[in-house]
Parts: C-alpha cells; structure tokens; sequence
C-alpha cells in the first residue's frame, strides 16, 4: 500500500532498484531488489491496470479509471475561478488529516521522511488557502464562513497568530 501510494504522489515511474532502495534501504542492494520483486506480483493483482511496470521501472498508471484525492487537492489549491464558499467546503471534504495517516508503518526512514515532507508542504498550502479564504469572508462580511474557516485553520495549527487575529476581526466586526 505504502509503494503504491509513493508512485501514486511521485506522478512518474521510478526504477526498481530505486523503489527498493527506498523501501528496503537496510537490507543490501540485491537483497532489496528481491524484495521488491517478491512483493510485486500481489501488488499488481491487486492493482491491475492501475500499476503499470515494465522491466526497468513501475509508475501508478494515470490513464486508468481511477479518482485521487491527493490529486483533487492539487487542483482545488490551483484553483482561482472557484466561489470562495464551494473552495471551502470542499477543502473540508478533500483534507481529512495528516497525508497518508492511513497507510500502514513501514520501516524506512526515507519513506517517513518523505511522507513528512509531504505532510508539511501540504498542510502549509492548505493553511495559505484558509488564510486567503478568511480573509475574504472578513471583507465580505461573511461572518459565519469566516468562523468556520479561522476554526478550522486553527484546530490545524492551534498557536498560529494570524488565524487568532483574523478570528478576533471576525467577533469584533460582527458585534
């Protein structure tokens, strides 16, 4: 599941003996390489055409018919034509947590780096998103979208001034 979901992030094919250095860093570079190999074909039944492997490298497969949320994210972070109300709440429904909280431990440190990097750089763009989007309830006086948001930010980062600041606007402007 954990390889699945690095190749699903990463958006390219990567080399076996990359993946199995990266999963199995501790044991020996052949050693890894079969590890990989053995793992392999229960993944790709598991997965069918959604894990795409040829001799030399494995990818998630894009074409396949498939939904991500990870990717819906993305764009919705992108996003610019957008009503700040439908932007909120499916942020709301699209970031459930810390990034891939669900997939099982694995004993690599390069995959818990990695996925610790992720975690950051994604919550830090969601937090810019809440930001950007309190503000706007708070110039348009959309006091009830501006509390949902400056509390949501806040329970995602309990001590971060600006969301206590935009958070006190709100209760000072709404009376």
């Amino acid at each position: 599941e954990a390889i699945f979901c690095y190749l699903v992030c990463v958006k390219q094919p990567v080399l076996h003996t990359k993946l199995a250095a990266f999963f199995w860093p501790q044991l020996t570079p052949p050693a890894a390489l079969a590890e990989w190999q053995r793992r392999l074909p229960p993944l790709q039944k598991l997965l069918g055409d959604a894990l795409r492997v040829t001799p030399k490298q494995a990818a998630f497969n894009r074409q396949s018919e498939h939904s991500v949320d990870y990717y819906d994210l993305e764009r919705l972070l992108k996003a610019v034509k957008m009503p700040n109300r439908q932007k909120l709440e499916r942020l709301r429904a699209l970031y459930r947590g810390p990034f891939l909280a669900e997939v099982e431990e694995v004993n690599s440190p390069y995959f818990i780096r990695w996925r610790q990097q992720q975690r950051s750089l994604l919550q830090e763009r969601v937090i810019e998103e809440l930001h950007l989007l309190s503000e706007h309830f708070l110039d348009n006086r959309d006091f009830a979208l501006g509390f949902k948001s400056t509390q949501w930010w806040l329970t995602l980062q309990p001590g971060d001034e600006p969301a206590h600041r935009l958070r006190m606007l709100l209760f000072w402007r709404n009376g």
